[in-house]
């Protein structure tokens, strides 16, 4: 017996993700003109309610590293859960929602020294990301806290506390060249009044730091921080 999973998403996002999730252990393809999230790890499963739980599992962690990666404003959800009989037949166990929506692409090529056309898709680095989530709690707190949450002050802090209290402090952040110092204290002190609400002595910056680009600098932190990760443990 096996077992895939269809998926509802930003149809744009979820064409980039099959072009980087193709592994056994973790493939999103189209069939029958519906997008499936297939792994290995269903093959053991005995009943749908357990297909779906894993599932669940794997999405929470792919729609963390999809925002990451893609910016990608719509969750991927189950749609249907589908066995594959001994008999080879299809049986459709679940349905969920029957809604997908457009979106925008962002692969793209560059043209190597030898004359050959390499593609370049934005989604390539989430199974590394996903196998190191799986083996670490504070990265895949990070992806759940970006894939269930919006971006604004306070989940930005979370996620920057979270990077902070693993690498050894602020300033470890700053002397691996994620960030400047500069940087970081600007993201803080703007960040207050979003975290505590008003404070009695709270003195602004003279320039406030953005929504956006707090949003920036803290995904570049945290691409860096995940880079390092899979750079350690190669």
């Amino acid at each position: 017996m096996k077992w895939y999973v269809q998926i509802l998403g930003n149809n744009l996002d979820l064409q980039e993700l099959s072009k980087s999730l193709n592994s056994p252990e973790l493939c999103i393809s189209q069939e029958d003109q519906k997008y499936v999230l297939k792994s290995s790890n269903f093959d053991q499963l005995k009943n749908a309610v357990d297909v779906r739980k894993r599932a669940e599992e794997i999405l929470s962690l792919l729609n963390g590293t999809a925002k990451l990666a893609l910016g990608t404003q719509q969750p991927l959800t189950i749609d249907a859960i589908v066995e594959i009989r001994d008999d080879g037949k299809k049986a459709t166990v679940l349905f969920l929602s029957n809604t997908v929506h457009g979106g925008s692409s962002t692969s793209t090529s560059t043209k190597t020294d030898n004359g050959k056309v390499q593609e370049n898709h934005p989604a390539d680095p989430i199974p590394n990301w996903i196998r190191t989530a799986q083996t670490d709690k504070n990265v895949a707190e990070i992806f759940q806290v970006i894939g269930t949450s919006v971006l604004n002050w306070i989940n930005l802090y979370k996620v920057y506390e979270i990077i902070k209290s693993d690498v050894g402090g602020k300033d470890k952040i700053a002397d691996n060249g994620w960030a400047t110092k500069g940087q970081i204290d600007l993201f803080k002190q703007t960040a207050q009044p979003y975290r505590h609400g008003k404070l009695k002595n709270y003195v602004p910056p003279k320039k406030s730091m953005t929504l956006s680009e707090a949003e920036f600098l803290i995904k570049r932190i945290l691409r860096s921080w995940l880079r390092a990760k899979s750079e350690t443990s190669a």
